[in-house]
């Protein structure tokens, strides 16, 4: 998974650059959360630019599905910015 990230006090923004597969969704959470970690404060809105993710198979969609759950969990605010047509019913 490739990630294009900026950060701003509170704000992590990530742009992921594929569609989104059991195989590499993995990847995904664990360099979210080694981004979270070496932030200089704490993390309280996350946007994700998914211009470029193209589909997003069941076993992604059930391991990010959890993932936002922990996230609201953790009073943080979660956006998914530019998705495509093909990714909007999922």
């Amino acid at each position: 998974v490739w990630i294009q990230q900026k950060s701003g006090k509170g704000i992590m923004a990530l742009r992921v650059e594929e569609s989104l597969h059991f195989a590499n969704i993995s990847q995904l959470k664990e360099l979210m959360g080694k981004l979270e970690l070496q932030a200089t404060s704490p993390i309280d809105v996350i946007i994700i630019d998914a211009s470029n993710i193209a589909m997003v198979d069941a076993g992604a969609l059930q391991i990010l599905q959890d993932m936002v759950e922990d996230w609201l969990q953790a009073k943080k605010l979660i956006f998914f910015v530019k998705l495509r047509d093909s990714v909007k019913p999922v």
